[in-house]
């Protein structure tokens, strides 16, 4: 639930598995392809993610013109290396029989070097094994457990795991004291993130008081608010599609606890302004918020106005600037031909990367089976306005937290 997922939490995709479909993808026939490319040949990266049709997730419509404004940016300066960037956009409607297909093509027609900022957590875990086939890399913020140990993936944003922990850290900060969860009802990795929730209550010093299935066709959700209400629930993780009718249907009740929800939650219309969540939602963000005053986020959005002309920042904006800012940096310090196993060598090597600031916390990927992005930001609505709290100053999980949470979940 990611990144197009204003009605998803992070933990909500914390054990997304999906469905496991046969795979075709050969990975000698790419990178034979691929080497068989001229130097003057464009570079070609691709991305996936539920563009239109998803039923559940909210459509990223940000995604694709940032990733173009990105390459736009990149080839506007020579290049990299002197050799353009070519961008492949495929759009599997959150059908993960699509999204196997449309990686398979990325690997073996369109020949891609990397996939960046891929955003449809329903579908990701069906196209893994085409990934981990041809050993593609895929760069970008996480929606799955799987991207703290798999040696495809490289998240430069927090991942679900470090993600989880942040958001009970901030509703204990926010005054919670017993955690809940309210969870989409039409998906299985919901109902699955419950004990993740849980853990993550416990870590954060907190009692855990229950959690709720809400679906999306309810419209009287008075019970679901009084079993919450019940149970002590002060600090509430929304992972529901509609989070101010909930937010709202509680008030009414009398029941205000902190909310908690992933950062793509502030695209709902209204999400700001609505009585029920204003001066009392909060979130973990698992990228830079766009909204921040750092020297580097004014930057970025000056590009961005530049070369993707009312394009509003959000949080799929700086999914995909980051993702890309990475590839370039891996890609600029390739020698020869860049291949997927070039980039993911240059990867492994680099130590405390920070992409100009723009990372949540240095980013390592030297351990191919651990290596999880573990910072994040604090946001929250006050006074009708989003706030980065701190700015870019993040805060980190410690390992020695962490690092059981994501072992026993691999």
């Amino acid at each position: 639930m990611r990144r197009g997922m204003p009605l998803l939490t992070g933990t909500v995709v914390a054990l997304a598995m999906g469905l496991t479909m046969p795979l075709t993808a050969s990975a000698s026939g790419g990178t034979s392809a691929r080497a068989a490319a001229s130097n003057k040949a464009p570079i070609v990266v691709g991305t996936i993610a539920a563009l239109t049709g998803a039923k559940v997730i909210a459509p990223p419509t940000t995604l694709a013109p940032t990733l173009r404004a990105w390459v736009k940016s990149v080839n506007a300066t020579g290049g990299i290396n002197g050799r353009k960037v070519k961008l492949v956009i495929k759009d599997d409607q959150g059908d993960a029989a699509k999204g196997v297909a449309a990686v398979q093509d990325l690997i073996n027609q369109d020949h891609v070097v990397a996939i960046l900022a891929p955003v449809d957590p329903g579908t990701e875990s069906a196209w893994k094994t085409a990934i981990d086939s041809a050993k593609i890399p895929v760069i970008g913020v996480p929606s799955s457990l799987f991207w703290d140990t798999d040696p495809n993936y490289f998240p430069v944003g927090t991942t679900i795991a470090a993600g989880t922990l942040g958001a009970a850290i901030v509703a204990k900060g926010a005054g919670g004291t017993k955690y809940g969860y309210a969870y989409c009802a039409e998906l299985a990795v919901c109902k699955q993130a419950i004990p993740v929730v849980e853990a993550a209550a416990k870590n954060a010093g907190m009692s855990f008081g229950t959690a709720v299935a809400i679906s999306s066709s309810s419209a009287d959700l008075t019970a679901p608010c009084l079993e919450l209400r019940g149970a002590g629930v002060d600090a509430l993780v929304l992972g529901v599609q509609n989070p101010i009718m909930l937010s709202q249907q509680c008030a009414t009740q009398g029941y205000k606890p902190v909310l908690v929800a992933s950062e793509n939650v502030w695209t709902t219309p209204g999400i700001l302004t609505n009585d029920a969540t204003n001066n009392r939602l909060w979130t973990n963000s698992r990228e830079f918020p766009p909204f921040a005053n750092a020297p580097q986020v004014k930057a970025f959005k000056k590009a961005l106005a530049k070369y993707a002309s009312g394009i509003k920042p959000d949080f799929n904006t700086t999914n995909a600037w980051t993702s890309g800012l990475l590839f370039a940096k891996a890609a600029k310090a390739v020698k020869g031909e860049v291949t997927p196993a070039k980039l993911v060598a240059v990867m492994r090597k680099m130590k405390n990367e920070k992409l100009g600031g723009l990372s949540p916390g240095p980013l390592n990927f030297s351990d191919p089976a651990y290596h999880p992005t573990s910072c994040f930001y604090t946001i929250r609505v006050k006074n009708a306005k989003l706030v980065a709290v701190n700015d870019l100053k993040y805060r980190c999980i410690k390992q020695s937290v962490l690092k059981p949470i994501i072992m026993a979940s691999s």
